[in-house]
């Protein structure tokens, strides 16, 4: 595997800024990257969003950690992207990605204290050209190999220090490979659980695999009932609906 180093500088913490009576035991954080699609074909470019998410009364102050980007996909140069007004919110004065060197570097003596979810970086792969199977794209603690030891996400506690808490962190997933038309859950076949879940789908739900391009069986560019009735007369073999995408003559 290949890792992409992105590391976010702990701020040193001056003061607290918890409601009284927060323990570390009533609090924590989550890191969550997630993708643009969850099926790319090889040469596709997916793109990555990673987001914090306080689930817990602490005020967020320093992040530290390192992309985990395996063999199958290659980051796309330039793609790593800070959002902006990234650094007023988190009250840093240096708040920026390298991409040379892809590092993501906040630093100062600020703090998050919102309650909502907060886009920390966007970054592009590209799924290589011989890759196929499941990817992940998660993260690693890697700040306290440069400076001791400092959580991945530092919240301070009631005496303003940098705490201990539970960091939950929640990979990526993209398969990478070729798709049949129909089989939107990528089992290699195309049947009536694959018309539930296109069903599904079309009435906003996220069905665990989905594969969008699988499912448009019309080759119209949209996902919607039209697909769902294409499918349903492909899997009772009307005539004309044999081979999909199917395309109106």
């Amino acid at each position: 595997m290949k890792r992409i180093v992105a590391v976010l500088l702990a701020a040193l913490l001056t003061a607290a800024c918890l409601p009284l009576g927060a323990t570390a035991a009533d609090s924590g954080v989550g890191v969550v990257v997630t993708a643009d699609k969850s099926f790319a074909k090889p040469g596709e470019t997916v793109s990555f969003t990673v987001t914090l998410k306080p689930t817990g009364s602490y005020t967020v102050g320093g992040m530290a950690f390192s992309l985990v980007i395996p063999e199958g996909l290659t980051y796309v140069k330039g793609s790593g992207t800070v959002p902006q007004g990234l650094n007023e919110t988190l009250g840093q004065y240096k708040t920026a990605f390298e991409d040379s060197t892809l590092v993501f570097v906040s630093g100062g003596a600020g703090r998050y204290q919102g309650t909502d979810d907060l886009v920390l970086l966007t970054f592009s792969c590209t799924a290589d050209e011989n890759a196929d199977g499941d990817f992940s794209v998660t993260l690693y603690n890697s700040y306290s190999k440069r400076s001791g030891s400092v959580d991945m996400v530092a919240p301070v506690d009631s005496q303003g220090n940098i705490a201990t808490i539970p960091t939950t962190v929640t990979a990526a997933s993209v398969r990478v490979g070729t798709y049949v038309y129909g089989d939107v859950n990528g089992d290699g076949r195309v049947t009536g659980t694959d018309l539930i879940l296109l069903g599904r789908y079309i009435l906003g739900w996220n069905p665990s695999g989905f594969i969008e391009a699988a499912a448009d069986v019309n080759g119209d560019g949209k996902i919607n009932g039209t697909d769902l009735i294409v499918l349903r007369r492909h899997l009772l073999k009307w005539n004309g609906y044999d081979s999909l995408p199917y395309t109106a003559s």
